[in-house]
């Protein structure tokens, strides 16, 4: 009984077994979300198919004409309930996806995963079909985890641990994650922005560097639980630096960057 007890406490405060299987690892990715009352709703999820929506996470309306969606991962559908609030019940909003939004980008882990990620293509695809498609659509918020992409790796080591770096292709070529990125983003507004819409880039929300489960355990650590918004800024670079060359490029394009916003000194707790 001792060593029962004593194994589901290791097991709990290390935040499992280091060599379990990656594979059942991320099968709780959907259950994570089972209390945040903006992953699903019928508004949204009548318009597709059972097999659509299997790799649909994100599938959430308040209005069967929107006017508004939001196109990308989690750091998209996170935006969701604040602009339901901000426009209230005068526009429409959609929010609907899972992967990141890069035309022809295909993702790739180094372990075996069921994350998202793998399933982005597809994702994408069935998306911007509804986008181009829409007579009401008028506004799309670009937003995504894209620093993942970009560097090929997740910030949190526990992330590394599971899924390993992060690969990128395009139309079957595997290159430089960066050259990837780049492509795939920018061919993704061109085809945006020829269609008429209006299209919000949204830089993206700072990541958690530190694990908030062990920062809970040891409140008093400011090692564990901040973090500098000079470490963010860092990381954030090469994809700021791209995202004002797209603005000079496409100068009809707004950028919202959320760091001022969550990062408003210079450590983040």
């Amino acid at each position: 009984m001792v060593i029962v007890g004593s194994s589901g406490y290791l097991a709990y405060w290390s935040d499992g077994y280091p060599w379990r299987s990656n594979q059942v690892e991320y099968q709780t990715f959907e259950p994570q979300f089972a209390h945040w009352d903006y992953k699903k709703n019928e508004t949204c999820t009548k318009d597709y198919t059972k097999d659509q929506l299997s790799f649909l996470i994100f599938c959430v309306a308040n209005s069967d004409s929107p006017e508004l969606i939001l196109f990308g991962d989690s750091h998209a559908n996170h935006l969701y309930p604040g602009l339901l609030h901000a426009y209230g019940d005068g526009t429409g909003v959609l929010s609907v996806g899972n992967g990141t939004p890069l035309d022809g980008v295909h993702v790739r882990f180094d372990k075996p995963t069921d994350h998202p990620w793998i399933n982005g293509d597809k994702s994408y695809d069935l998306v911007l079909h509804r986008i181009l498609t829409s007579k009401t659509i008028k506004t799309v918020i670009y937003a995504a985890h894209w620093e993942g992409p970009i560097h090929g790796r997740f910030v949190l080591e526990e992330h590394r641990l599971r899924v390993g770096d992060v690969h990128l292709s395009r139309n079957g070529m595997a290159e430089d994650n960066k050259a990837i990125f780049k492509l795939g983003f920018e061919k993704t507004l061109e085809t945006l922005l020829d269609s008429g819409k209006n299209v919000v880039v949204v830089i993206d929300t700072p990541e958690v560097m530190v694990n908030p489960r062990k920062c809970l355990r040891d409140l008093k650590s400011e090692t564990l639980c901040s973090f500098s918004k000079k470490s963010v800024m860092d990381r954030q670079e090469y994809s700021r630096a791209f995202i004002a060359e797209m603005k000079a490029k496409y100068p009809q394009i707004k950028v919202f960057d959320p760091v001022p916003i969550v990062c408003p000194t210079d450590d983040v707790a």
